[in-house]
């Protein structure tokens, strides 16, 4: 039994690194006679998927729907992971399940990731969800939340990532990511998908006798201190400064009017949830000593370059840190295009990039929080510090500058 919440936290953590082994996963599932039937969006690609997510749930429990919401991975704790209509399960629920099939889970030697996702589909069909949003953990094919039907599968885009584990190339990940398509369920993809990877999609959509829509894109965007685009005539509001957002808000309009007919919502949900906070740790901005700092969980090419183009100004100074695994050349290399000074760092966590996997040439601090409030330190008054890198290192970043580590 575990006992305590610190006690879950170890466990998980002991558990991170094992390795996945999808036949044991379905034997799990089979054994406890798993069925997941809440009408439910699937959702997966290189980036954008997470905030994509997020807001759909928000849409959909704002026009009235009981929704959960399952996306990883978490910053700050586990129960950020599974949430009802924007709350999080309670730490005690989340310890209750957990030792309820803790035995199961041991038998079957299951990982982190695998416990959390039955742990959130149990907890939602429980709970008496009417409608649920499901993000993959990685690819798709064989990711532990590919076990169910969607109403619709969304594929955000498709760029070079856990190569790995998905394949070398963009039609090797585009196939891995296309594994959530299923048959006679409409598979969205982003306005911006590549035509290598739109073309797996196209055959693996005809394979399973069903159809690829191709997002409607945005026709126009301004930012200012908001993000103001223009949908199929329509305007819409956001309450966030990171233009990479643009191809997430088409995605997200092209996923509600395809489903308009059986999961109605109103023009006034969709702008009500626009000016709702995005995800945490995507072009996040908070105030530390009087100093302005951006968040941005950009951990792949594909996503740094997103991120670079999202500043009208460059930022004064950049902390950044990532896993091993990462293409961290092709970062470093974005980063030095757009000239911004960088100070590399590493962190707490058994996957991070360590000081003996840089070069000698960069600019390196061991200590990530003495490097933050030294760079703080340095900026001008009106500077801003972006942290960047692994999700992990945001969240663990996003913990102290809250002041609560």
């Amino acid at each position: 039994m575990i006992a305590t919440w610190n006690e879950l936290v170890n466990f998980f953590q002991a558990h991170t690194l094992k390795q996945y082994e999808r036949n044991a996963w379905d034997a799990f599932l089979k054994h406890v006679q798993f069925h997941f039937v809440i009408p439910s969006i699937h959702i997966t690609g290189t980036n954008g998927k997470g905030s994509t997510a997020l807001k759909l749930h928000q849409i959909y429990a704002l026009a009235g729907y009981r929704v959960g919401l399952y996306n990883s991975p978490s910053l700050e704790s586990y129960v950020e992971m599974i949430q009802i209509n924007g709350v999080p399960i309670q730490e005690e629920k989340f310890l209750a399940l957990m030792n309820e099939f803790l035995p199961l889970f041991l038998q079957f030697h299951l990982t982190t990731f695998e416990m959390q996702t039955f742990i959130a589909l149990t907890y939602f069909q429980r709970e008496k969800c009417t409608f649920s949003v499901i993000e993959v953990g990685m690819g798709g094919l064989t990711d532990a939340t590919n076990v169910f039907t969607p109403v619709l599968s969304i594929l955000t885009n498709v760029t070079l990532e856990h190569q790995a584990y998905l394949g070398s190339t963009i039609e090797a990940i585009a196939f891995q990511k296309g594994g959530i398509i299923k048959s006679h369920v409409p598979a969205l993809v982003g306005p911006s998908m590549q035509a290598s990877a739109y073309a797996v999609m196209v055959e693996l959509a005809q394979a399973k006798e069903t159809t690829v829509i191709r997002a409607t894109p945005v026709t126009d965007w301004v930012l200012n201190d908001m993000l103001r685009v223009r949908w199929k005539q329509k305007h819409y509001i956001l309450q966030t400064q990171a233009r990479y957002h643009v191809d997430n808000v088409a995605t997200i309009l092209s996923a509600v009017e395809i489903l308009q007919s059986t999961f109605p919502v109103t023009e006034s949900q969709l702008q009500n949830a626009f000016m709702m906070a995005w995800m945490p740790g995507r072009f996040e901005t908070m105030t530390y000593k009087g100093k302005t700092i951006i968040l941005d969980g950009a951990h792949n090419p594909g996503a740094m370059d997103q991120l670079i183009l999202a500043f009208k100004t460059p930022p004064e100074a950049v902390l950044f840190a990532c896993f091993e695994d990462k293409d961290f050349e092709s970062m470093k290399r974005a980063m030095e295009r757009a000239k911004w000074v960088v100070t590399y760092t590493t962190f707490a966590h058994p996957r991070a990039r360590k000081k003996v996997n840089f070069s000698s040439d960069i600019h390196f601090k061991e200590n990530p929080f003495r490097a933050c409030e030294h760079l703080l330190e340095s900026l001008s008054k009106e500077g801003v510090i972006l942290i960047t890198g692994s999700l992990a290192f945001i969240g663990l970043m996003r913990t102290y500058l809250k002041g609560t580590q």
